[in-house]
């Protein structure tokens, strides 16, 4: 009936099956009478106030497997008030006001499939239904020691001025919320509208555009940030974005670190029918006119991307408010870019500059989707993203989760030391360990986003002194959110053998026909090679780069390039000189080259 619902304030546990679901609706059949939520609905089946858990820190508390239809209030269809609860695989129908709602409480909401908030005929706007009609709505703050994660879900469209999520979060080291491997159909205002720092990873962003009937000056889309004030951090990682006005919106000095996401079509610019102008891009930094104290983002750092049919990667960049300009942090390392972008340029701070001076390794070409309007984002063979992304993995988002590893020795070597490269996508910490040894200190990779420092995304682990033996490298990296990967990636396996020398028959010429002249006469030839570690690793090397270009044969071009990388280890992107360390290496380099000049019978010059 009207006002009843199921108040518990000491344990729940409502658990069906997957195929034997419990289902908690008004009577079966009832009369219809008047939707409460607003006079222009239509009639339908008697509303209740559904399930509210009050102050219950039980950590038993579970919903699962269950229906929940014509449940509709103000504190959600499930409302969690300074409790915890696990919400698993519950399906709520019958209402048109928020579905979840939490406050101050811990909750793990996984594996439910949420609706379609509105009907194809229904405007939120003219019902009166703006700011009241989310999927879900969280306040307050995550206890301590708590958790707040959305995961494995699929939400339905929102229209109007309403969000399908709208939750803060905490600032770490509190708990922060974590959203992972969602799908999101469409909405016409904010999929996420969020404050505080998150850890957003996997997720499916699509069909975002503003809604006509909405008049507000704010834009549509994907993500929106800056709820819970400044110095927060959104780490968005693994995510495809298609289809929409704006990957994300950057608020209220809120930043954003953008890795190894695949963006889709972002519509160009537009006005709207209330005569808003919309400036279309991957990552927005200020909304002009939005609000009456102006509050632009405080900066960005994006890498490893695939940003394709884009009108530009950087918005309103550059505006402190609508009429004064400074210079916006922002960082750009290692992208994939379309070619038909449409706008490369930064913003007023950033005078002549182009979005491709904002850092190195970004390229202009196109990814080669393998179905992309159908959903089908994997790379197709011959894909220049394949292999470009962090530490030999792929571009964009369809890459393994977890830290990823670089820089091992060959499986034979003399050296007594090895130098490795980690790092990976939402990756801030990693520990390791040496065969089932015991862990090591936790170590950080970098310091986040801070304005006016460069990002660092990689560390590297330095083992020295190590004694002849076989050896396997197992770590383990923590996200953004401070939760530890749930099985260790494993290094490649290298032996360390000191005394290393292989004497080989290389080559054999058994009828020389003419082919090699010695002294005069054309002898039959055996090539003896002393294949030592050093000899071996390079050679090992430079076929593992030719194989890929589909060559027969190793030329002098991948011994040059694999002698620099046994050298000097591999070649870092990401790791950035500041503008006084490139110009004293570029008087050291010139001073090679002009003696390389001079002296008699030098080393080629590269």
């Amino acid at each position: 009936s009207p006002g009843r619902r199921i108040a518990v304030r000491g344990t729940i546990q409502i658990e069906g099956t997957e195929f034997m679901r419990v289902q908690l609706s008004s009577v079966p059949e009832a009369t219809h009478v008047a939707d409460p939520a607003s006079d222009g609905l239509p009639d339908g089946p008697p509303k209740w106030d559904g399930i509210k858990i009050i102050d219950s820190m039980d950590p038993t508390n579970r919903i699962a497997h269950v229906y929940i239809r014509n449940a509709q209030d103000n504190q959600g269809a499930i409302g969690i008030i300074r409790s915890q609860c696990v919400i698993d695989d519950v399906r709520i129908s019958g209402t048109h006001i928020r579905m979840i709602y939490t406050d101050d409480s811990s909750v793990i909401i996984e594996n439910c499939d949420f609706p379609d908030m509105f009907a194809p005929n229904e405007q939120a706007a003219a019902l009166g239904l703006d700011n009241i009609s989310e999927h879900v709505k969280g306040e307050g703050d995550i206890p301590a020691g708590g958790r707040y994660i959305i995961r494995n879900n699929r939400f339905g469209t929102n229209k109007g001025h309403n969000d399908v999520v709208d939750v803060v979060s905490g600032l770490r080291p509190d708990p922060i919320v974590q959203i992972l491997d969602n799908y999101f159909e469409g909405a016409r205002d904010e999929q996420l509208d969020l404050g505080g720092d998150f850890h957003i990873e996997g997720n499916v962003f699509k069909n975002i555009f503003k809604d006509d009937e909405t008049s507000d000056r704010g834009y549509a889309n994907g993500i929106s940030t800056g709820d819970a004030g400044a110095d927060s951090t959104i780490v968005l990682a693994r995510n495809v974005f298609w289809d929409v006005d704006h990957a994300i919106n950057l608020k209220k000095g809120t930043s954003t670190i953008f890795e190894n996401n695949t963006v889709y079509k972002v519509h160009p610019d537009f006005v709207d029918t209330f005569n808003n102008t919309n400036i279309g891009s991957v990552i927005n930094l200020f909304v002009p006119g939005d609000s009456e104290v102006p509050n632009p983002g405080s900066g960005a750092y994006a890498a490893w991307n695939i940003f394709t049919d884009i009108p530009r990667v950087y918005g309103n960049a550059d505006l402190l408010d609508d009429d004064t300009t400074y210079t916006t942090p922002l960082e750009l390392f290692d992208n994939m870019i379309d070619p038909s972008i449409t706008d490369t340029s930064v913003g007023g701070g950033h005078p002549g500059q182009t979005i491709f001076d904002l850092g190195t390794g970004n390229v202009t070409a196109l990814p080669r989707f393998s179905d992309p309007d159908n959903g089908d984002f994997s790379l197709r063979p011959g894909s220049p993203a394949i292999g470009s992304g962090p530490l030999g993995a792929d571009m964009g988002a369809l890459i393994a989760a977890g830290i990823h590893i670089a820089g091992e020795p060959t499986s034979q070597t003399l050296s007594n030391s090895a130098t490795l490269t980690v790092g990976g996508p939402g990756i801030f910490a990693y520990r390791y360990r040496i065969h089932d040894g015991p862990w090591s200190a936790d170590f950080p990779i970098g310091n986040g986003f801070v304005p006016g420092d460069s990002t660092v995304r990689t560390a590297q682990i330095q083992l020295t002194g190590l004694a002849d033996g076989t050896y396997t490298i197992s770590i383990e990296g923590q996200s953004f959110a401070g939760v530890w990967q749930s099985s260790p990636t494993v290094s490649q396996t290298w032996t360390i053998n000191s005394s290393l020398s292989r004497l080989v028959i290389n080559e054999v010429l058994a009828n020389n026909g003419g082919a090699v002249n010695h002294e005069g006469t054309f002898p039959d030839l055996i090539e003896i090679c002393n294949f030592g570690a050093d000899l071996a690793n390079l050679v090992n090397e430079s076929a593992l780069l030719a194989a890929p270009k589909n060559k027969r044969l190793v030329t002098m071009a991948e011994f040059e390039h694999c002698k620099d990388e046994v050298m000097m280890g591999a070649e870092r992107r990401s790791m950035v000189m500041t503008q006084d360390e490139k110009k004293l290496t570029a008087y050291h380099e010139a001073g090679h080259a002009l003696v390389a000049l001079t002296v008699p019978k030098h080393d080629p010059l590269h």
